[in-house]
């Protein structure tokens, strides 16, 4: 076996190509015999190898392992080329790390839970990991607000792009209240921004439940939505939920309106995902009278409690 290490060195070198070519060939000695000689699990083990180093390292060290998970590794054995799933070996958080005032370092979920989510040094940190969020479909409603917050005890590091994203993540969160949370901590600067103020009609659109008004406010513009991965299934969600709860059948096309003008396989897999049946052009939701429930109150007002209020009457 062959192992070739291509790295792309960029502006600077962190380890030494021959120190981790050398690793890895030690490695691959002692995983071939045991791991049935899987090139991608040599590999694999070495990369988790270096994930649990950084609990004991710098945050010079971290740099290095993130930088050194994104070169190109090609493992070259007869007739067969892989390069590995480097988001596979990655552990959680490996991107959002934060540095200490005493050179430690904690993932960014345990640094929210502390004081030091209002140290300013970290929101370069915390929009990297908002922006995150919507690249894959994430949701961190903390670390969304820490963001906010520290807007509002900095105004002049407020990012208008990041406080879209965050607000835009939030409608995606219907019917919980995380768009007004987030309201609350907006600066007037941001409240008076124009694509601010159209995301807040968004959201009281929503909260009205007018969703063919919604999605034709969202078709005027959709590339502002378009870096949020997931929006428009999310809205699709919680549309399915308001239905869900209001409707016993509901016309297919009139859902079809609800859902954004969806094509016949999407409608169908939402109906499918939510239980529903088709019955001609209707779709069967839901029996709502088996879902209401007959609750007995029942009161017990002892004479001697009621006797001074009658007193009282005369």
């Amino acid at each position: 076996m062959v192992v070739e290490i291509s790295t792309i060195m960029m502006s600077r070198p962190f380890l030494g190509q021959e120190k981790v070519q050398s690793s890895i060939l030690n490695i691959s000695q002692t995983s071939v015999t045991t791991r049935a000689q899987d090139p991608s699990v040599i590999i694999e083990d070495y990369f988790w190898y270096l994930a649990s180093y950084p609990q004991q390292s710098n945050f010079n060290q971290i740099n290095q392992l993130i930088w050194f998970t994104k070169i190109l590794v090609v493992v070259v054995v007869p007739e067969h080329y892989f390069v590995p799933n480097f988001q596979r070996l990655l552990p959680p958080e490996m991107d959002h790390y934060v540095k200490m005032e005493d050179g430690k370092v904690m993932p960014i979920q345990e640094m929210l839970k502390s004081i030091e989510r209002y140290n300013p040094e970290h929101l370069k940190v915390i929009e990297a990991y908002v922006e995150d969020q919507a690249k894959d479909n994430k949701y961190d409603l903390e670390a969304n607000l820490a963001c906010l917050k520290l807007y509002q005890f900095n105004p002049q590091m407020m990012n208008l792009d990041v406080t879209y994203t965050i607000l835009l993540k939030s409608l995606t969160n219907f019917p919980h209240t995380d768009f007004v949370l987030c309201k609350c901590l907006l600066l007037p600067a941001q409240m008076n921004d124009d694509s601010v103020k159209e995301i807040v009609y968004l959201a009281d659109i929503l909260e009205k439940c007018d969703f063919t008004l919604f999605w034709s406010r969202v078709q005027k513009n959709p590339q502002f939505f378009k870096k949020i991965t997931g929006f428009s299934e999310s809205i699709r969600k919680f549309v399915c939920h308001v239905v869900g709860i209001t409707f016993q059948s509901i016309e297919k096309q009139y859902l079809v309106r609800l859902l954004g003008d969806v094509d016949d396989k999407v409608l169908n897999a939402w109906v499918k995902k939510n239980g529903w049946k088709e019955e001609g052009e209707y779709i069967l939701v839901a029996q709502q009278e088996g879902n209401i429930k007959t609750k007995h109150i029942t009161e017990k007002i002892d004479f001697e409690n009621l006797g001074p209020l009658m007193a009282n009457c005369l």
